[in-house]
């Protein structure tokens, strides 16, 4: 089972399993993306390219639930 470190806006560091992750990606219908997928390369990506980011989690909302979600 793989483990995923995330830090809230606040600061705050988590772990997140699998099964958060598939908890999370059931309850967004955008999609979410972690390093380790196939388009995390090209999803991370921003139109300034001095930029490089490399986020933990990808949250890509498709409306205002999903924003609401994520944010939770």
């Amino acid at each position: 089972m793989a483990k995923l470190q995330v830090r809230s806006l606040s600061g705050e560091s988590k772990m997140l399993n699998d099964k958060t992750l598939n908890d999370i990606r059931g309850r967004l219908r955008g999609q979410v993306v972690v390093p380790g997928d196939s388009n995390y390369d090209e999803v991370r990506q921003i139109w300034n390219a001095m930029i490089d980011r490399r986020p933990s989690i990808i949250m890509r909302c498709t409306g205002t639930a999903d924003v609401l979600q994520a944010l939770q």
